[in-house]
């Protein structure tokens, strides 16, 4: 009886002590204040008034997204429960260990632990083995971090933008066994197209989760998969400040916040990580209306965290440093190589010719599996098959892909322009013209730092002013695209993708009156190197829809090229309209840009534009322009 007794005194002390313990830590954390720090408000990734954390298991008050006090008590609290006999009922929680203690809040929050233990006394708290989450951190011994920014995917325009996630480096021998972590929408890829995915993810319908995954898993998909380009960029950051930022990853293992396309996206939520890691960094700032994945690089080198840097080029494009050097021919036995209806020991015996051959037939035979036209069983046995030919012929000279421009030597994504604009349709007419752009870019642009074909432009407007003695002067709206997607993606001697064109906003139509304007058209493009510059020829035959005083569709067929060749680039294109009122449009345009500096530019633009079939004076059934001035991007 004696003993029971005791035991039962031990317990109401402790429960005695560890309450007396919560409320001078509770008090000292009300007197300094420690609600409206900015590292804890950061922690719980409050902006304004509120967090962007969504998903209600991140907090333990009731009222924890919108009050940082209530939950930095209720976190206290919670930090001195007893440990758990049995783990929780909550299934995202238990799925997070099989070990009861790791869902206790010393174990699920060490980055708050961290910063409350920094500022309070929080003495006899309770001693909870944390095994999962010390079994990951001993495994990953984070040492460094990276950004890792994919190239834009040109067959989704969702994806044009590129992409950007973390890389956890700590004493692996290779990087690929390091850990990612990426942010991203939970969309049923199978089901859903990238201009649905667009579409949802502007209105904030899907849930962003942080998933960890090893290095190799998501080069796998993003390189080989989506034949993106890689860019690593390792941060200038120290190992204590690694760590940090790995103790909040822990704590938004499964917790979602809403992803929206233009703001809360993938690279904006991964600088939450970077300000848990350095408080005083000012990141977000940055940012107002809108993120896009490269402008996160441009922030982070001006703050001075990019480090050395490394380029892993995409499958395909190693697939054309090697056909490169292949005739059709040769193609035609490149293909059964990688597809299995061609034996290696069948090749003519050319050493150097059989060795890249072979070698293109490995990487073929990896991409049409990656691409699921082989089974696992097809894809092993002919990789075993040319891997055991290739063995045969000794060491040659590894394929080096030539380090392309960085997306950092880009121009920034908002654009402004000033310029003249002389339009000559039967009365001449000189104007001011003033545009600009919220993102990203166009195909009048130089492409260095960028995917070459593509164009992805969100609200542009151009306005033009003109003066007049004798009456009032008139601003008129010249243009304006809501939307603007292309991507001229040249066939190869492998690949026969095929280029699209799409614009919604409103344009000058017959008369050269503004009206709502889409327009969206399919083809293909073809592509090649000439005196050191990039050529770039299409066809698209595409559908107009306006609304020009009623109803107007049009079939248009257009050709045109471009020159890419830095700081130059050249446009030209031509097409035929054949409206639905029977009127035939003729339609010339033509520009050239001169990126003088970074983010400077001369552009310069010249419309030829003619009907036939209209009921009008043969003097207005031409109009010409030209635009000349100049572009600032910022």
């Amino acid at each position: 009886m004696r003993l029971l007794w005791a035991t039962l005194a031990f317990f109401v002390c402790a429960f005695a002590t560890d309450n007396v313990n919560l409320e001078s830590a509770k008090i000292q954390a009300s007197q300094l204040k420690l609600a409206d720090d900015k590292e804890w408000r950061i922690l719980l990734h409050y902006s304004g008034a509120r967090s962007q954390i969504d998903d209600s298991r991140f907090f333990y008050a009731p009222n924890g997204a919108f009050d940082a006090h209530a939950e930095l008590l209720a976190t206290l609290a919670a930090f001195y429960a007893p440990p758990p006999s049995v783990p929780p009922s909550m299934p995202s929680l238990k799925e997070m260990s099989t070990h009861p203690f790791d869902t206790h809040a010393l174990c699920r929050f060490p980055a708050r632990l961290r910063f409350l233990r920094a500022h309070l006394s929080l003495d006899n708290l309770p001693d909870v083995p944390c095994v999962e989450y010390d079994n990951m951190r001993a495994y990953l011994n984070p040492k460094h971090l990276s950004i890792i920014f994919p190239s834009a995917y040109f067959n989704s325009p969702a994806s044009l933008f590129g992409h950007t996630f973390l890389l956890i480096e700590g004493d692996f021998d290779s990087r690929l066994l390091a850990y990612s972590l990426n942010f991203a929408a939970r969309a049923d890829e199978q089901n859903e197209n990238g201009f649905v995915f667009a579409l949802r993810g502007l209105l904030g319908l899907y849930e962003g989760y942080y998933t960890m995954l090893p290095y190799y898993e998501t080069l796998k998909n993003y390189k080989d998969t989506e034949s993106r380009d890689i860019w690593e960029f390792r941060l200038n950051m120290s190992e204590h400040e690694v760590l940090r930022a790995f103790e909040h990853i822990w704590e938004l293992r499964e917790i979602y916040s809403d992803y929206f396309f233009f703001d809360e996206n993938c690279s904006y939520n991964l600088l939450w990580i970077l300000e848990a890691a350095r408080p005083d960094l000012q990141l977000r700032n940055a940012f107002t209306y809108h993120v896009i994945p490269p402008e996160t690089l441009f922030v982070l080198d001006e703050n001075g965290l990019l480090g050395e840097m490394n380029y892993r080029p995409s499958k395909r494009t190693v697939l054309g440093l090697y056909t490169s050097r292949l005739d059709f021919t040769e193609i035609a036995t490149l293909r059964a190589l990688a597809d299995g209806s061609l034996q290696p020991e069948t090749l003519r015996g050319n050493t150097e010719n059989d060795s890249l051959l072979l070698e293109a037939a490995l990487e073929l035979n990896e991409y049409n599996y990656i691409a699921r036209k082989h089974t696992k069983e097809n894809y092993t046995q002919i990789a075993h098959n040319l891997g055991k030919a290739r063995s045969k012929l000794g060491a040659s000279p590894p394929m080096v892909a030539p380090i392309l421009a960085s997306p950092l030597s880009a121009h920034r994504s908002a654009r402004m322009f000033l310029g003249m604009l002389h339009k000559d349709g039967g009365q001449s007419s000189n104007a001011l013209a003033a545009e600009v752009r919220v993102a990203y870019h166009d195909r009048s642009e130089s492409d260095r730092g960028l995917l070459a074909g593509t164009q992805i432009e969100f609200v542009r407007l151009m306005l033009s002013y003109q003066h007049f003695q004798s009456h009032s002067d008139r601003v008129r709206v010249e243009e304006l695209a809501l939307l603007s997607l292309a991507s001229f993606v040249p066939h190869s001697k492998l690949f026969s993708p095929f280029s699209y064109r799409l614009f919604l906003g409103a344009k000058p139509i017959l008369d050269d009156s503004l009206a709502p304007y889409a327009q969206v058209g399919a083809g293909a493009s073809v592509g090649s190197e000439i005196a050191g510059g990039d050529v770039l020829a299409y066809y698209l035959f595409e559908i107009l829809a306006a609304d020009a005083n009623g109803a107007l569709a049009a079939a248009i067929q257009s050709l045109g090229f471009s020159l890419d060749s830095y700081p130059f680039k050249l446009t030209f294109e031509a097409s035929n309209r054949l409206h639905t009122t029977k009127a035939i449009e003729n339609h010339l345009q033509s520009t050239i840009h001169w990126q003088f500096a970074q983010n400077l530019a001369i552009f310069g633009r010249l419309q030829w534009r003619a009907w036939q079939n209209v009921q009008a004076p043969k003097w207005q059934r031409r109009r010409d322009s030209v635009l000349v001035g100049m572009r600032v991007y910022f």
